[in-house]
């Protein structure tokens, strides 16, 4: 038993951190909800877009290629590859900082009715600060050191969540967009500051920073460029919202979203697993080890997400009730619209994984711009005809476009490399 505990502890601590992450993400939904009204609260989440926004570059760009990369180098040439890495992460966190900060006030320049000018410098820090957070979290995933990744992630997302309680409970009136963002900074900051006291032995060279900018940009260029596209994909649909409907219908569609967070656990924590997996049966079984793998992930995912999806759309008006409160009550439809596409977005999880494996990731490109382009072109005439539920089922035919472009790939990839 001890033996299976520790043959699967990655996935354990995986599954732990993101079911922690996800929790926290799911509960300071709900108190920024209840706290800042459908208003401020849609008026915080323009702002948490522009975060996640950055963070989708972020990923692919950095901890994509070292999740699939750095797995292969030996311990004696690991902390060079890992010093160029961090070269890597403060390029990235320093242009992310300056283009949130100058698109903000450009915003609050352009579009003064969003209401998002006061979140400039919160969210310029928050973004320098959740770029190196996130980019530490994968890192000791990589280097096999999950329980760090989890301490730093609850100090982190519980900090976050003790926070807003204490400042809600001593200072009600005090709570807007402006603080919850501050606040979302200062915990992302916090952990990284022990951060390099136990990340072990790095080093720096530019031989290792021109050598690995070269192959991270081989190996990540197509699902870097996807990244922003794939967002476009969904964001469009909610900024469609910003400008037809407000900020509150903003904050409804989040609302619904965050309601259906509960199911990516699954999918976000097996991120952390599945890519490093799927490379290690490609190199040591070949194309028959990855689709077997490929096939039992998209198997035990799809089957698990289906079941958490369909307890809330069942009932999705007690669930908003319960959670956010009767102001969100009539948005129910939402939260069905949102299952869906989170049923079939778990399919990403395989596919891309499977097309990261093979190094073959233009597909994963391909998905995404298809994907944008109709999000761009449909977004306005879907809420126009359908109010806030033409967003949501337009989010739902965008990611329907990703995993059917990605299946296509890979069958095609499949197929080339067989022969």
């Amino acid at each position: 038993m001890n033996r299976l505990i520790r043959r699967f502890s990655h996935i354990n601590w995986a599954l732990a951190d993101q079911g922690m992450v996800s929790g926290a993400n799911f509960l300071t939904g709900i108190l920024l909800a209840r706290f800042l009204g459908v208003e401020g609260f849609g008026i915080y989440t323009l702002g948490w877009l522009v975060l996640v926004f950055i963070g989708s570059i972020h990923t692919p760009l950095v901890m994509g290629a070292m999740m699939s990369i750095g797995p292969a180098y030996s311990e004696e040439d690991a902390p060079g590859y890992y010093g160029a890495v961090l070269v890597q992460n403060l390029a990235v966190s320093i242009i992310g900082t300056l283009l949130v900060g100058v698109g903000v006030y450009l915003s609050g320049l352009l579009v003064p009715d969003w209401g998002i000018r006061q979140l400039l410098w919160p969210l310029a820090i928050a973004t320098f600060a959740a770029t190196w957070q996130e980019f530490f979290r994968r890192y000791f995933f990589t280097r096999e050191r999950p329980a760090l990744a989890f301490a730093f992630d609850a100090i982190r997302y519980l900090g976050q969540i003790a926070a807003l309680i204490v400042l809600f409970g001593f200072f009600p009136e005090a709570l807007d967009s402006g603080r919850a963002m501050w606040i979302t900074a200062a915990t992302a900051a916090i952990p990284i500051l022990a951060c390099p006291f136990v990340m072990g032995k790095v080093t720096w060279s530019w031989h290792w920073t021109r050598e690995i900018a070269v192959r991270h940009y081989r190996s990540s260029k197509w699902p870097t460029l996807s990244a922003p596209l794939e967002r476009v994909s969904e964001y469009a649909f909610y900024f469609g919202a910003g400008s037809l409907v407000g900020s509150a219908g903003v904050g409804a569609l989040r609302a619904a979203q965050n309601m259906m967070g509960i199911a990516q656990i699954l999918f976000l924590g097996l991120i952390n697993v599945v890519q490093i997996s799927a490379a290690k049966h490609y190199s040591r079984g070949g194309l028959a080890a990855l689709s077997g793998y490929l096939q039992k992930v998209a198997w035990m995912a799809g089957v698990a997400t289906a079941a958490i999806c369909l307890v809330f759309a069942i009932a999705p008006a007690f669930w908003l009730r319960l959670f956010f409160g009767e102001e969100f009550v009539e948005y129910g439809e939402l939260v069905r619209w949102w299952a869906l596409a989170y049923t079939v977005n778990v399919f990403v999880l395989p596919l891309r994984s499977g097309l990261r494996a093979l190094e073959t990731t233009l597909p994963i490109f391909t998905s995404a711009m298809f994907a944008a382009i109709f999000a761009v072109v449909s977004a306005s005439l879907a809420i126009d005809w359908l109010g806030l539920e033409g967003a949501a089922i337009g989010i739902l035919l965008s990611k329907t476009i990703i995993v059917l472009v990605m299946w296509r790939g890979m069958r095609r990839s499949f197929a080339r490399l067989s022969h």
